[in-house]
Parts: structure tokens; sequence; C-alpha cells
């Protein structure tokens, strides 16, 4: 009986799976995994067969049947017995932090400044300088990741950076460049956290509170440069909480996820409607315009591009395109940076250059400017 029990249960180990995949007879929430999953392999000749093997499996590894269900329990075993996770670092009080940006993109991030820092901080000089000849200001901000402004809720075990971080060397030379206004986030981040959480629990991104008290500077700060009165920014902070899940939860794929009350903004106030069919875009991919209508405006401030990552869209959502005659928003990584430099607006005022400092392409894109050779 023993013998006939356990035949059964290999061939149900062996084949539930390939009976999933074929029929799919349980319908199973699919992961979160912020990839695009293997397509099937495609036989092209028999000199590629072992491409085409390779790609089989690799097709086979994101789509076995039971996939998610298995890893589902297998991060739930992780976390609920070891307090761990592949993916994500479980820390204090229910804070997570997502594993690679710490051991991977951070310290990547570190080693490439020592090596390029000069040729960074020459290009955004550079820089700085050919658009303030056109009459453009540039700014620039590199956002810390939650384990600067929170890292006594890192697990104990986990290695730290020093804390001479080479990022830290380079916003201080940022700060120092004529023609460009260098906004510090880190010690804005640091004051607003003493009275309220400025990051979410469950994601690596910044609250939009956080983002808001933010915004209202920068925009202050360049009014005050501009002549405008002072403060320019009008509508008012009003906070609300709402459930959220966030990436860092959801790269911890457990059965029931872990949910926090997020800080949000409530909206009281008219964004200009966006135009996703100028011109300017277009010229791009992934541009996106907050025109205001043709009416007297003579408190916006001027034009301006932004170059950016997901932590500008917190800007969007707490009203910082009310403040301008036109924003453009495009993101790193889906446009050519260089190609909207090259084709700015007419009537622009402002550059924006936004990353995270875990972010590759903006130190990249600075340390190419440099005057073309004779």
């Amino acid at each position: 009986m023993a013998k006939r029990l356990t035949l059964v249960l290999f061939f149900l180990l062996l084949f539930a799976p390939l009976a999933q995949m074929a029929f799919n007879i349980t319908p199973l929430t699919p992961l979160v995994e912020n990839r695009t999953l293997n397509p099937p392999a495609v036989f092209k000749s028999w000199d590629s067969l072992g491409s085409y093997f390779k790609d089989s499996i690799a097709w086979f590894n994101d789509h076995y049947g039971f996939r998610s269900l298995l890893i589902r329990l297998k991060t739930q075993l992780d976390y609920s017995v070891f307090k761990i996770s592949d993916r994500t670092y479980v820390g204090k009080n229910g804070w997570l932090f997502i594993r690679d940006l710490l051991e991977e993109k951070k310290p990547f991030i570190n080693i490439l400044l020592k090596d390029h820092e000069e040729e960074i901080v020459a290009g955004a000089g550079y820089l700085a300088d050919q658009l303030a000849k056109r009459g453009i200001k540039l700014i620039i901000s590199i956002m810390p990741m939650k384990d600067v402004i929170y890292p006594q809720y890192l697990p104990d075990w986990v290695i730290r950076l020093p804390n001479s971080k080479r990022i830290d060397s380079l916003e201080n030379r940022l700060k120092t460049i004529p023609n460009l206004v260098y906004l510090d986030v880190t010690p804005l981040l640091r004051e607003i956290a003493k009275t309220q959480e400025v990051y979410h629990h469950t994601d690596f991104h910044w609250n939009d509170v956080a983002a808001f008290k933010v915004a209202r500077i920068l925009v202050n700060q360049l009014a005050t440069a501009e002549g405008h009165s002072s403060p320019l920014w009008s509508h008012p902070l009003e906070i609300e909480r709402r459930p959220f899940i966030g990436i860092e939860s959801h790269f911890m794929p457990l059965f029931n996820p872990l949910q926090e009350d997020g800080l949000w903004v409530k909206k009281n106030w008219e964004d200009p409607p966006e135009n996703l069919n100028s011109d300017y875009k277009k010229l791009f991919q992934k541009i996106y315009e907050y025109p205001h209508p043709e009416l007297p405006q003579p408190e916006l401030l001027g034009t301006i591009v932004v170059q950016a990552d997901s932590f500008f869209e917190s800007f969007i959502r707490s009203g910082f395109a009310k403040y301008f005659k036109k924003t453009y928003h495009s993101h790193w990584g889906m446009t050519n940076v260089q190609d909207i430099m090259d084709n700015l607006p007419t009537d622009c005022k402002y550059v924006y250059l936004e990353a995270v400092e875990s972010n590759y392409d903006l130190l990249n894109f600075l340390a190419k400017q440099k005057p073309p050779k004779p």
C-alpha cells in the first residue's frame, strides 16, 4: 500500500505541472516580476539547435505549471520562519528594501564614481554653460534611496556602504558649479523625516507627501530667482492615507502580500491638460507635455523640460506642472537624452535632470558632455 501511494504521489508531482501548463486546471494569480517572461523558443535552423534548447529551457523555467504557487510557498516559508527573502531585505518594523539596489547597483555606482567623477563634474559644468548661453538654467537632483534616510530599519546583518560614499562627494562638487541649480534632496528629506515618514515601507519610492514638500521648495526657489512673488506655490498640502502594496512587497510574493497605509497627497488643484499629440512628442518617444491653456498667466514659471525616473512622477501627482507654462517630461531609458538636449523647445527656460543615486544613465550622460573635437 505504501509503495502504491508513493508511486501515485510521484506521478502527481511529475505530471500535475505538465497538466497545469496544458489545460490551466487551476487559475493562479501571476507574479509581479517587473520583467518580461521568456517567450516560446523558435526553431530557426539545425545550426542554431543549441540556442533553441537554451531558449526552450528559459521558457520552461518561466512557465512550468504551478510556478507561481510554488514560488509563493517557498517565499512564505522563508518569510514566516526565517524573516528572509531572495529579492527583498526584511527589515525592522515592517520596512522592506530591494536587495539588488544595496548589493549591486549602489556599489557599482560607488566604483564608477571612483574612476569617472572628474568627467561627470566637468560634463555637468559644460552642459550648464552651454544651456546658459541659450538662456536656459540647468537643474540636477540625485535622489537618495530609503536606506540613506532610514538605515536603522535595515537588518543588522546587512553590510553598509562606507559613510564617505562617493555620491556625497559628487553632490558636493555639483553644488559649486556656476549656472547649475543643484537640488540637494537628502538634507531636505532628513529634515522632513523628523515629523513624518518620507518613504513607503513596502516600496523603494518616496511618498507623495515628501515629494510635495520638495517640489514646493524647488518651485519657490526658482520663482525667487526669476523675480516672481514668493512663495509662488499656492495650493496647500492635504494628506490622506490609503492602503498600498509596494514593489518591494510584490518582489516578496506571499500568499497575502504585505500592505501598508501609505501617505498620499489629496488633490485640491487643477492640473493643466496632458497633451500627448504635441509636435515635440512626435519627435521622440515617451514624452509627456502638460501645457497651460493660452490664457494670461503672469505668475507662471518658464517652460521646463524634465528627464527623470519614476520619482518625478510624485512631483506631477503633487501639482508641480501647475506652476510652469509647459512641462515636458520623459523617462531615462525610454528616450535619447542627447536628442532632447539638441532639440529643446524654443521657449525652454529650465532643463531638470533627476535620477536616484543608483541610476547609471544620468552619470553616463553627464560624463559624455564635452566640447566637440576640433
